[in-house]
Formats: structure tokens, C-alpha cells, sequence
């Protein structure tokens, strides 16, 4: 009877063993238990509007984004990763709080109606050392947690993969790398909130001028004011005193959307026919004239030529009208003629006759969206900013 006893009570040990222990990929099913999701679709790959990652280590430098229109085998091998998971139940708080030893990376999916992001599971251990408390971490190698949000709530399950741990941590290094590294004035956490605001492939510089010291040479600051929408964002660039954070409510106030300190914006959004954009057109009553290598059509205040996908106008006095355009058309000669936009169809217009503006609008090679630039400064700087922009 004893022996009864004691191998009762080793039974009894194995069994809550066994209730706590994950079994690596298959969870184990007991009578009256809901059966776990094996194949069940998480992501639909329809969708999915971008995937990226998100976190890490503080750098100037932006994650890769995979498009749909652009980069549909990656992310359907990612989707089907995912798929391919079976789904164990909802996260543990222990679980949930592994998740923030050290510097944790995410593979972040955004879709039609919600956010899913594959986070890294650690099994973690503490021991004391002479020198006080020490934690280390190893990631699992055969669970990851799948964060949902969605209408403002949060969700963490735990997903059984031998697949998603491993890639999380060192397979999206081949898909999604740190690979730009953007110009100043677009800090890298204020760009990934305006990807993740809006549905449309955000175009951006890697060359913007440096900024002018202030009055007896005070040191001044980018103030960067953007509004997003799932079709399109505006981001509005001046030149402050102070440092801010992008949409600052001081950034707002007349003191600093004067036109005296602002530098320029940039757009993007879906194109709309309906949407008249600015026009560029041949002056009436114009001449036929040149002006370097391309022959246009001049009047004593306009002059008007077209160069490949661009139509180019320039707008100012007679004292400053060919000084203008000849900077106009070194900087396209200078750039190849923007060929790196690979646009569709663009416009450029220069108006030269109380300072320097210059407007530059494309859209993309598909037709889908179209691009605006606006800078206020020399004509050179505004297409070397133009020549830089990259879908990121």
C-alpha cells in the first residue's frame, strides 16, 4: 500500500509538471480541452498594407517596409509563416514580461483593421552574484507571442512555431534591414508613426540643406508639423529657436507658422483625377528661346520648357527670370533629369519674384500616387532634395 501511495503522489507530480510545461510545437490535449488552431489563418494576406520592424537599438537609420504592390513574396512567406503556427491560448503575464528583456525587435504587420506584431518569448533565469542580481535570457525557440491590436485593445497569444522565433530574431535581417538613413530633420520614431497613420508608401529625402544659424548666430531647430490620413500626409519643415516634438502644440502658434521660417513640405497621397494640382503650362504669347541644352519658350517674365517626364516653368522679374532658370536647368542636368523618381508625369515650377520658390510634383511610375515637394531656398538644394526622395 505504501507503494501505492508513492506512486500515486509521483503521478500527481508529473501531471501538474506536465500542465505548466509547453511541449515543443504540440501542445498537449487532455479530454474536455478545446482543441488548439493547427493551420489557421491569422493573416490574411489581402490585408496587409505593410509590413516592417519596429524597436531596437536607437539608431538614425529606418527599418526596410515591404509593400504589397512591390514586395509580395516576402511578405507571403511571412504571412504563411505565421499561418503555419498553432495557436497554444492567450500569453502569461510571465510571457508577456520576457518580452521586454533587453532590446526587443518586432515584426510589425499592418492590415486593413488592425496591427499584428510576432514578438520574441525569453526564458529568462536570475541568480545572484557578488555583486548583487543578475538576469539573463535565452529566446524560446518554439513559441513566439502574436500582439493584436485592434479599436484600442490589446490581445497576446502565444503561437507554437519552430519557424517565427528564429526569424524574429535573425531571419528578418535579409528582408527588413536598417537600410536608409534618412536626412536630418526626419527622426526615425517620428517617421514610423507617420508609415504606421497612413496607407500609402511614404516617400521621404536623404538630403535636406543644413540649417542657417539664427540672429547673432543662435542655433536653431527643425520644427516638423505633419497631418496623415489612411490616403495621404503633409509635412510642414520650419526653422525654430527651440527644440520641439513633431506636432508640438507650440508649433502651431503665429510666432512660428510665419512664412519668415519656413523651409518647405512635402506630400504624398493617392491620386486623385478630381484633384486639380498646380499647373504648368507655355506662356502665352511666348518665343521660342534656349537655355542651355533645352529649347523652350520665353517670355520677359516666364520661361517654359519640357525635358523628358517634366514640364518646367519659371516665374520671376526680368532682372532675376534667366539667372533662375539656368539653376533650374543645371540642377535637372546635374541630376539626369530626376530619372530616379522613375516618374510618370512632374511639374516644376519656380516663382522667383518676392524670394525663391520652388514646387516640384510627380506622380509615381503605377499612376497611384502622386508626390509634392515645396522648398523655399536656393532652386539647386530643392532638386538635390527631390533627386534623394526613396520610398522607405
Amino acid at each position: 500500500m505504501k507503494h501505492v501511495k508513492w506512486g500515486l503522489a509521483l503521478l500527481f507530480i508529473l501531471l501538474v509538471v506536465a500542465s505548466v510545461v509547453k511541449e515543443p510545437c504540440l501542445p498537449m490535449m487532455t479530454s474536455g480541452q478545446p482543441e488548439a488552431n493547427v493551420g489557421y489563418a491569422y493573416i490574411n494576406p489581402d490585408d496587409v498594407i505593410l509590413i516592417t520592424r519596429v524597436g531596437g537599438l536607437p539608431d538614425n537609420r529606418i527599418w526596410s517596409i515591404l509593400y504589397p504592390e512591390t514586395d509580395r513574396p516576402g511578405i507571403d512567406r511571412i504571412v504563411g509563416m505565421v499561418n503555419r503556427s498553432i495557436d497554444i491560448g492567450p500569453a502569461t503575464p510571465q510571457e508577456q514580461a520576457s518580452h521586454a528583456f533587453g532590446y526587443t525587435v518586432d515584426v510589425a504587420i499592418k492590415m486593413k483593421d488592425r496591427v499584428c506584431y510576432l514578438q520574441r518569448i525569453m526564458d529568462t533565469t536570475l541568480r545572484q552574484t557578488a555583486t548583487g542580481w543578475e538576469r539573463t535570457g535565452k529566446i524560446n525557440e518554439d513559441h513566439f507571442m502574436l500582439e493584436i491590436e485592434q479599436g484600442g485593445h490589446e490581445k497576446h497569444d502565444t503561437l507554437c512555431s519552430t519557424e517565427a522565433p528564429d526569424y524574429i530574431m535573425r531571419g528578418a535581417d535579409a528582408d527588413l534591414p536598417r537600410r536608409i538613413a534618412l536626412a536630418l530633420p526626419f527622426a526615425p520614431s517620428f517617421v514610423q508613426e507617420l508609415v504606421f497613420k497612413t496607407d500609402i508608401p511614404v516617400m521621404l529625402p536623404q538630403y535636406w540643406p543644413a540649417l542657417a544659424p539664427g540672429p547673432a548666430g543662435q542655433e536653431m531647430y527643425y520644427g516638423m508639423v505633419y497631418k496623415s490620413a489612411p490616403d495621404g500626409y503633409n509635412i510642414n519643415i520650419a526653422s525654430v529657436s527651440k527644440q520641439f516634438w513633431p506636432n508640438s502644440p507650440e508649433l502651431i502658434g503665429p510666432s512660428y507658422a510665419s512664412e519668415a521660417n519656413q523651409l518647405g513640405s512635402i506630400s504624398g497621397y493617392r491620386t486623385d483625377p478630381s484633384i486639380p494640382g498646380f499647373v504648368v503650362t507655355r506662356p502665352p504669347d511666348s518665343q521660342p528661346s534656349k537655355i542651355g541644352a533645352y529649347a523652350g519658350w520665353k517670355t520677359p517674365v516666364a520661361f517654359y520648357w519640357v525635358t523628358g517626364a517634366w514640364q518646367c516653368e519659371v516665374i520671376g522679374s526680368s532682372v532675376s527670370l534667366m539667372p533662375s532658370a539656368r539653376e533650374l536647368a543645371g540642377g535637372l542636368h546635374e541630376s539626369a533629369g530626376l530619372k530616379l523618381l522613375s516618374a510618370r508625369n512632374g511639374k516644376i515650377l519656380v516663382e522667383c519674384s518676392n524670394g525663391v520658390i520652388t514646387l516640384i510634383s510627380w506622380q509615381s511610375a503605377d499612376g497611384r500616387y502622386t508626390y509634392s515637394i515645396t522648398y523655399r531656398g536656393s532652386i539647386r538644394d530643392a532638386i538635390k532634395i527631390t533627386d534623394s526622395c526613396l520610398v522607405i
